[in-house]
């Protein structure tokens, strides 16, 4: 229970990062190919805007987590709060992962945008249980951390490699 009350605030945050991607993707691909600068200036602002709305959102939902569970749920779900305080900086990963999804989806890479997405799920599949098992749902919450970074990590490492321009998109055009 403390866990899921945690999980239903923070899912608040990631749908509006979901929402903000899924929303610009049809521009990015437009853009891609009649403006390929205006593109990259747009791919590249979208991301820190992103991080401008994600990064305080997590930093005051950690700091008010107590009162806003306690509001919220009333004064038996007050141990959820330390497990918002940590879910709550999940929101950015998956805001950078849903960034890094929809780029790759704009550059027509959907092989990568697919492995960014099965990553994630593969890390939590993997670490979810025994940390949840050993630390509750403080556990859960640090999985789904580390999870989200994952996938963000290998999103980010996937759309600076396409937008470099260096070898590796023709190597990763294979996968």
């Amino acid at each position: 229970g403390l866990y899921a009350a945690a999980s239903s605030l923070v899912r608040v945050l990631i749908k509006l990062a979901q929402s903000y991607w899924r929303a610009l993707l049809p521009t990015l691909a437009r853009l891609r190919d009649a403006t390929p600068a205006s593109y990259m200036q747009l791919a590249a602002m979208t991301r820190r805007f992103a991080l401008l709305l994600t990064l305080p959102a997590a930093a005051i939902g950690a700091a008010v987590a107590g009162g806003l569970v306690t509001t919220l749920f009333g004064a038996d779900y007050v141990d959820a709060a330390p497990v918002l305080a940590l879910l709550v900086w999940s929101a950015p990963l998956y805001a950078w992962e849903s960034g890094a999804i929809t780029l790759l989806l704009a550059e027509r890479r959907p092989r990568q945008s697919l492995l960014v997405a099965l990553l994630h799920l593969a890390a939590l599949v993997i670490v979810l249980p025994p940390l949840a098992i050993a630390f509750g749902p403080m556990g859960a919450a640090a999985a789904n951390l580390a999870a989200a970074g994952l996938a963000a990590g290998l999103g980010s490492w996937y759309v600076r490699a396409l937008l470099s321009g260096g070898e590796l998109p023709r190597l990763l055009a294979g996968l």
